[in-house]
């Protein structure tokens, strides 16, 4: 049976693409975000875009590794790659972010569609079950990409532009 492991996927791809009850997704976000909007930081000490996508980027890279038995990934990584500097992120460059993002989603997408609801009863960890880390990465992306949005409006408002986000 796969009804949940089909929900999951769902609600990544709206959460992505659109369609959402709540009308919002990423690729709505980030398509009028250019590289200048990207890597401004909407006051000194909060991160940009550009930073908060790439933390996403990150922790859905941790979900698979976790999900293909790389359970010691995040302790390995985390401090140096769960936030990267605002410079080596500039480096990188916004369309490559953006790609990195798109490429992520398709390998979520494409190994969860692999399994079915009986992995989500498997423990990745010591009393932590895959469907708590699937869940978790659905409610992590909501959250930043609210927080996108707000980035999105100070900066609007700081340009003169106040426009919906």
């Amino acid at each position: 049976m796969t009804s949940r492991i089909n929900n999951y996927i769902r609600q990544l791809q709206q959460l992505y693409e659109g369609g959402s009850w709540n009308g919002e997704s990423y690729m709505e976000k980030l398509k009028n975000v250019n590289e200048q909007i990207a890597f401004t930081q909407p006051t000194p000490g909060n991160h940009s875009i550009a930073e908060i996508l790439w933390h996403c980027i990150y922790w859905r890279t941790v979900v698979l590794k976790r999900t293909v038995g790389d359970n010691e990934f995040s302790e390995r990584t985390e401090k140096d790659q769960n936030f990267l500097s605002l410079e080596s992120l500039m480096e990188k460059g916004w369309s490559n972010l953006l790609n990195e993002f798109d490429m992520i989603q398709k390998e979520l997408i494409n190994l969860l569609e692999t399994k079915t609801d009986d992995f989500l009863e498997n423990e990745y960890q010591a009393g932590k079950k895959f469907d708590y880390q699937i869940e978790g990465i659905i409610h992590h992306d909501i959250y930043h990409l609210g927080q996108i949005g707000l980035v999105i409006s100070i900066l609007k408002n700081k340009s003169g532009k106040n426009t919906k986000s």
